[in-house]
């Protein structure tokens, strides 16, 4: 009796967190592709899944990583100065949920050099598009 409270206690938690444990593949972006024509990025792909995340942007093999996010409303996450870009490039982005979850991965690494980061890793309340933002531009992935 007492599992299956526990189990239910659970349940919302893991039915309600935002989920971006998926293959996300890069579409398009928006803004200045400053670095990215030296490496392409369009067409490749970034994953995450559990503690491992493979890809374009960043990478992570079972060696520390965290993640986290923050739950914002479209107009709070436009407003939010730290989100200029996103709402300078509103009408292209198209987002399509007024629930917006700005997440933060990291991974420690099995040594200093393999320390990593990807932020803001933008997701909506739909669950089927991602933005990042790199540099000056914000590509949007697609699971």
């Amino acid at each position: 009796m007492k599992k299956l409270l526990l189990i239910l206690m659970l349940l919302p938690t893991i039915i309600y967190a935002d989920f971006i444990e998926a293959k996300w593949e890069v579409k398009s972006f928006v803004g200045e592709q400053i670095f990215a024509e030296e490496r392409p990025v369009i067409g490749r792909s970034q994953s995450f899944d559990g503690g491992y995340a493979v890809g374009v942007f960043y990478n992570c093999e079972f060696a520390g990583q965290v993640m986290t996010y923050t739950k914002y409303t479209l107009n709070e996450f436009l407003t939010n100065k730290e989100f200029d870009i996103f709402k300078q490039y509103q009408k292209e982005l198209k987002f399509d949920s007024d629930e917006i979850f700005v997440h933060r991965i990291s991974c420690n690494g099995k040594t200093d050099g393999d320390r990593a980061l990807i932020y803001p890793f933008v997701t909506t309340g739909k669950r089927q598009k991602a933005y990042y933002l790199f540099e000056k531009a914000i590509y949007i992935l697609k699971q």
